[in-house]
């Protein structure tokens, strides 16, 4: 089981139910610095499934931010664990952009945020690492 605690989903590398379905998350840099634009993309791969997805970024000061999606439909940030999409029929794609960030604030503290990505079983705690259906995340540098 996963306590909870953001790094420790981070810490989860291992395979989840044998590699039936694959997901990506990546970024369009590994650095960035105070100004820059980020954009965020997203691919599913493997046996399709029904799926809960959660999409977070961890910052360097600790916690986590949720994607969530706000009445009108845009994707905001959410610092309560919550799903992005829950009962998702999964389809193969790759690269779809998912987030863009336009220009990086000055107030964002500097240092390493972890992006992840983790499908679940429908409506099962995401922090019980045996409800995963897949889970990948990446790393970047803000200096």
């Amino acid at each position: 089981a996963v306590t909870l605690e953001a790094n420790n989903i981070v810490d989860s590398t291992q395979d989840v139910d044998a590699g039936l379905l694959n997901i990506d998350i990546a970024t369009d840099k590994s650095l960035y610095r105070i100004g820059d634009s980020m954009a965020v993309s997203i691919g599913i791969s493997g046996e399709n499934q029904i799926a809960d997805a959660y999409i977070a970024l961890l910052p360097p000061t600790g916690g986590i931010y949720c994607l969530t999606a706000a009445p009108n439909g845009e994707l905001i940030f959410n610092a309560t664990l919550e799903r992005l999409v829950s009962d998702w029929a999964t389809t193969t794609f790759a690269n779809l952009p998912l987030y863009r960030i336009a220009a990086i604030p000055a107030e964002m503290p500097l240092g390493e945020y972890t992006w992840v990505f983790i499908l679940t079983r429908p409506g099962t705690d995401v922090w019980m690492r045996e409800n995963w259906l897949a889970y990948d995340h990446a790393t970047i540098m803000v200096e």
